[in-house]
This record gives C-alpha cells, sequence and structure tokens, in this order.
C-alpha cells in the first residue's frame, strides 16, 4: 500500500471524438520509497458525454487504439 499518490496528466491530445491524456503518477511509501508510473488514457466522447474510459502503458499503444498509429 502507499501512503499518498498523485496522477499528474503531462499532456493533452485530441483526436476527433477521442481525448489522449498523458500521466505521471508519483506514489510514496511509508518507508519513503517513491515510485513513479507513466500511462495514457484513452476518453471517448460522443454528444458531449463520456462513453469509454480506457488506460494504456504507452501512447503508442493508445495511439493504435484510437487509428493514428500502426
Amino acid at each position: 500500500m502507499f501512503d499518498r499518490f498523485l496522477v499528474e496528466p503531462t499532456e493533452l491530445i485530441e483526436c476527433g471524438g477521442h481525448v489522449l491524456v498523458v500521466n505521471r503518477t508519483r506514489l510514496w511509501g511509508r518507508d519513503g520509497i517513491e515510485v513513479e508510473a507513466h500511462s495514457v488514457e484513452v476518453v471517448s466522447f460522443s454528444d458531449g458525454h463520456i462513453v469509454r474510459w480506457r488506460l494504456y502503458r504507452d501512447r503508442d499503444d493508445a495511439l493504435k487504439a484510437v487509428g493514428l498509429a500502426d
């Protein structure tokens, strides 16, 4: 378990009906251990509403999911 965590969006990329949110997450453990992780969320919209929210480990996988990479 972690005592504290912070998720920081570092970049937003608009792609048609999707927004890619590039994140840096920092976690602090009980003994002062700090961990940093990176992820990309793809948030899909329809008629102004969120219809899907997916999490990817990296930008390439997220771009592939919205058809912007090979």
